[in-house]
């Protein structure tokens, strides 16, 4: 069957129709995916782990300045992470507003 694009971007239809809020548990747990990806991502260049900051020691020489510099910068793509992990939420929830597990993971999030 061919699908009125039009119609329903432009909600020309005599019916109204939505185009978020639909999801399923597959699209919740791709959503639900991204933000574990995220937080790992975060954890992993966090410069408090002490495994991380040990694994850097032993690879680099560096002097104090490069490396009050690298944590400036680690610091502020942890805090560019954690937004886009919100806006990640707040996009899961408009896409799956019933999937009970996107709600739970963003309520622990907070």
């Amino acid at each position: 069957t061919d699908i009125d694009w039009d119609g329903l971007l432009n909600n020309t239809n005599d019916v109204d129709t939505y185009l978020m809020g639909f999801g399923g548990m597959n699209t919740a747990s791709a959503f639900l995916e991204y933000v574990k990806c995220i937080s790992r991502d975060i954890y992993q260049d966090d410069p408090d782990n002490k495994k991380h900051n040990k694994r850097k020691r032993n690879k680099d020489d560096n002097d104090g300045d490069e490396e009050e510099d690298d944590v400036e910068e680690q610091k502020e793509k942890k805090h560019i992470r954690e937004a886009l992990i919100l806006s990640v939420y707040e996009r899961a929830i408009s896409e799956c507003p019933t999937v009970e597990s996107v709600w739970v993971s963003y309520i622990l999030h907070l």
